[in-house]
């Protein structure tokens, strides 16, 4: 029977026996072992899996799962790559493929999932370095030698199911969106930015413009003295708050006057409204919602070369034809913060770098509401170790718990994405509050200086041209 059971140890065979000649039959097979001196399996002799008695089994299990349980402490040899934040390595710069790690310089969420499943099978974690591209990582092959030849039995540290059928994979433990990042910019106040915002003011000059002449045809009907330059200049001046209207000399012109000192209350108030809108509301940034609103906002694109055709759309294809070039992730979210552009990140880094670049607790970066696409994340597996069907199993029950996504949180950092998300509601929320708009600039009233000067500089010349003909006439 053992010879038999070193041949069949990891196929679902199941010997029927019938010791007594009753109606008693006894289910055993052969399940492998780990010798804790050699960390090999072995095949000891078989074991009852079920018993059937007077037509009745005990177990619904028939064929049990032969992979190992409990590997009695033996090594499970872990290749960690480094992506943020599933492999965050210490000084990664000096190690290369297969160099051991120690478990003090390597954190993230892979590292915390990997403990997890280890522990799972009371076995020792080895780590060991692995070279990736973080930015493209398609096409490297060159670890994948080393889960071949089994010296390693997973590969953690943000890998995706491209590598065909050559490895197994773990099942998708996690994702993160890819998506526009922008930089959050508000409307400066200005004296004329608040001109512009006031954009119905020609109603009411044409209003002035209907009183002047009506004003001035009905003291002509009733044979009065009338001067159109005055009639213009004083009902200008009541529409202004400055002087008060012509005398009215009879009913009907009373009645117009009345009507028009109406318009110019209703005048004040919709000035006095723009004003304080514009000294107590800010104005939200630009939001860009959609992967076209980002490339029709004219924005500068900073994208890395290797890794910018990812997306076969017709569109984003000639947007990034016409982007200029950075090296990382970094690289690109400095230029476009400086540069006032646009770039493609990854959800964990966009979280840190919005928390790390807010300005007095309001966002300076924001993300397009449209992923780009989402990436999801497996490890991967050796296709004949005896781990597979249970890690497989192990990790669809810890992501049904949710416990890799408590992990990505605890990885980035619960403070990080509490400041990012508190950043972010802040930009807009404080748009609406008169925490941050009520404070009066000069600048923001230098337009009525401007304007005060040029009518002194007015007055001046008129001044020097009465003198001029004055003297000229003498």
């Amino acid at each position: 029977m053992k010879t038999i059971g070193n041949v069949i140890n990891k196929y679902d065979v199941t010997f029927v026996f019938n010791e007594n000649k009753e109606d008693n039959f006894k289910f055993m097979t052969f399940i492998p072992q780990i010798d804790e001196e050699t960390c090999k399996e072995i095949v000891t002799l078989p074991k009852i899996v079920n018993i059937c008695a007077n037509g009745q089994i005990e177990r619904k299990s028939i064929f049990p799962s032969k992979n190992p349980k409990d590997i009695k402490k033996c090594p499970i040899n872990v290749g960690m790559g480094s992506l943020y934040p599933f492999g965050i390595i210490n000084h990664k710069e000096k190690y290369k493929t297969f160099d051991p790690l120690n478990e003090t310089e390597v954190r993230g969420l892979d590292v915390d999932l990997v403990k997890v499943l280890v522990n799972q099978f009371n076995g020792t974690l080895n780590l060991y370095f692995i070279y990736k591209k973080e930015e493209n990582p398609f096409g490297q092959l060159d670890f994948i030698p080393l889960v071949l030849n089994g010296s390693l039995d997973v590969i953690a540290g943000g890998f995706y199911r491209i590598y065909g059928n050559v490895v197994a994979y773990s099942g998708i433990y996690t994702s993160q969106a890819v998506t526009w990042m922008y930089v959050a910019n508000r409307t400066t106040k200005s004296w004329q930015s608040l001109i512009v915002k006031i954009d119905g003011l020609y109603i009411f000059v044409i209003f002035h413009l209907i009183y002047s002449y009506v004003w001035y045809f009905v003291r002509k009907f009733d044979e009065q003295a009338v001067d159109f330059r005055n009639t213009i200049l004083y009902s200008w001046g009541a529409l202004v708050g400055t002087t008060s209207l012509q005398d009215a000399l009879s009913l009907k012109q009373r009645i117009l006057n009345l009507t028009y000192l109406i318009m110019c209350v209703h005048l004040s108030a919709y000035v006095s409204l723009h004003l304080y809108y514009f000294l107590t509301v800010l104005e939200p940034p630009e939001l860009l919602k959609s992967n076209d609103d980002v490339m029709r906002s004219g924005r500068p694109a900073f994208l890395i070369p290797i890794s910018k055709y990812f997306v076969l759309d017709e569109k984003y294809l000639s947007f990034a034809n016409a982007s200029e070039e950075c090296t990382k992730f970094q690289d690109c979210s400095d230029l476009s913060l400086l540069r006032n552009g646009v770039t493609i990140i990854l959800q964990g880094f966009f979280l840190n770098y919005q928390a790390r670049t807010a300005i007095n607790y309001e966002a300076k970066v924001l993300s397009a509401a449209e992923n780009v696409l989402t990436v999801y994340y497996e490890m991967l597996l050796r296709k004949n170790s005896p781990y597979v069907e249970r890690l497989q199993k192990l990790m669809t029950h810890l992501f049904e718990a949710g416990i890799p996504d408590r992990f990505y949180r605890h990885a980035i950092g619960l403070t990080v994405i509490g400041k990012a998300h508190s950043a972010c509601q802040n930009t807009v929320s404080n748009s609406y509050s008169c925490q941050s708009g009520c404070k009066i600039t000069f600048d923001q009233f230098a337009g009525v200086f401007y304007l005060w000067l040029f009518g002194c500089v007015l007055s001046c010349g008129a001044f020097i041209f009465e003198l001029f003909s004055k003297f000229g006439r003498a």
